[in-house]
């Protein structure tokens, strides 16, 4: 029996195809971000041997210079126009280049190298080329659908790629925790998740097609874009919960991997508890879909927060190990699927309130707004545990001190706990809901004479 070709199906079943086409780029720049975000600091600490404090601030410059470049690739974009489309010339350059950025990265170990500027010139180099493909890639969202439940079920579709990106990261997490060849393993490892990242976005390029075209004939300065954004209410509270996202919740996964190894004494647990952390992510997407059409996106992100936040908090109160720390990894994930997949189906709504308002429609700009302040944050939150663990007294290695095991268990649980409650509190002042964005979206079709 022949397959169908993509054609010869339905549309609707054409449409929901090019959104999981659009959705698998996120395997493809998990694979890579979510790599060096859990496990970077560790490699650098444990495996070249820095300080914790400049493993600290390496980190911190490159999400930095990532973080700044983005607010250029999103000024870029946003006036880029080709026969190839807008964003996916990006995305087709970006995606190679960042590999191979990441492969010199990871093989960093295997050569042996242990200079603190060689290794921040690394770092550097791969945030900076990651920049080219994610931006883009989010930027494309506001082109796939106008619908706002449409795109709640497109960034479902986006956390299940992650998901699944973040699991085998989690499984592949031990080997480079114990074993002799650690260095030669980390990089053949590497070497496979840069051929899968390149790979699921040129997919992701292409099934944009022809919907990758400019929404705006006459691009907007940067300024006039910039100051869109800002006068945007739900914008403003947008970037505000985006940047205590950013700084809170991604320590857990960071701390962990010294958790489980200084504190509980369990190598394994750090396995055991990242992959039911993603196992949760994956099983909550479903959740998290109709709740975010079901209610209104606000009141589900606030939700999410509060759940991973009790997660946070068990595991520093309790700090158990064996199932019961994979139970928890499961919870804590349930609430970091939703809190990871719900801003980024708010941004496109607030790209129309902005159209709306008369000031352009800045697509790629608050894309790389969002990620700016995404990303600062977390390089902030990085240097912090960096100083922490420098200050406790941390050492690479062996048994640590008190001090030390007292300011892991804070910065695995307590610290992003409450960062979590602050994020719940702040995204009940989104206020644009999915009727507000119907009306909208009527408005600027009356004001352009298209059909919606």
């Amino acid at each position: 029996m022949r397959t169908p070709s993509l054609a010869a199906i339905g549309p609707a079943a054409r449409r929901e195809a090019r959104f999981l086409g659009y959705a698998s780029g996120n395997f493809g720049k998990n694979i890579l971000w979510s790599t060096a975000d859990i496990t970077l600091l560790f490699m650098l600490t444990d495996m070249i041997g820095l300080p914790a404090a400049t493993a600290g601030a390496i980190f911190f410059i490159g999400l930095a210079c990532d973080a700044v470049l983005d607010i250029v690739v999103g000024w870029s974009a946003e006036r880029t126009r080709t026969r190839f489309g807008q964003f996916r010339p990006y995305i087709l350059i970006g995606a190679p280049l960042c590999a191979a950025a990441f492969v010199l990265l990871y093989s960093l170990p295997f050569l042996d190298v242990r200079d603190a500027m060689t290794v921040a010139a690394a770092v550097i180099l791969f945030r900076a080329l990651f920049a080219i493909a994610d931006i883009p890639h989010n930027a494309l969202i506001t082109r796939m659908t106008r619908d706002s439940r449409a795109r709640t079920r497109i960034a479902g579709y986006r956390m299940a790629f992650s998901s699944i990106a973040s699991l085998l990261i989690s499984l592949a997490a031990p080997l480079m925790m114990a074993g002799a060849n650690r260095p030669g393993t980390l990089l053949i490892l590497a070497l496979v998740a840069a051929g899968g990242a390149v790979a699921t976005l040129v997919i992701a390029a292409f099934s944009a097609g022809h919907l990758d075209r400019p929404a705006a004939p006459v691009p907007m300065a940067l300024r006039e874009q910039v100051a869109a954004i800002l006068a945007s209410p739900d914008a403003r509270i947008l970037l505000g919960v985006t940047i205590l996202t950013g700084l809170f919740p991604p320590l857990f996964a960071k701390t962990f991997l010294y958790f489980g190894q200084y504190v509980l004494d369990e190598p394994h647990s750090v396995s055991a508890c990242l992959s039911a952390m993603v196992l949760g992510q994956l099983v909550g997407i479903p959740f998290w879909s109709w709740l975010g059409a079901a209610t209104e996106k606000a009141y589900a992100l606030a939700a999410s927060h509060l759940i991973a936040a009790s997660g946070f908090f068990a595991v520093a109160v309790f700090q158990p190990g064996g199932w019961v720390i994979a139970a928890l990894g499961l919870w804590c994930g349930l609430g970091l699927g939703g809190l990871y997949m719900l801003i980024w189906a708010m941004a496109p709504d607030v790209v129309e309130q902005i159209e709306a308002a008369g000031c352009g429609r800045p697509d790629a700009m608050l894309f790389a707004l969002l990620i700016f302040a995404m990303k600062l944050a977390i390089s902030l939150g990085a240097m912090a545990l960096g100083l922490v663990l420098d200050v406790a007294g941390y050492r690479a290695g062996g048994a640590q001190p008190e001090d030390v095991r007292t300011a892991i268990i804070w910065m695995t649980g307590t610290v992003p706990a409450t960062g979590g409650l602050l994020c719940a509190f702040a995204a009940l002042g989104y206020r644009l809901g999915h009727r507000e964005h119907a009306r909208l979206r009527r408005q600027i079709a009356a004001g352009n004479q298209i059909e919606v």
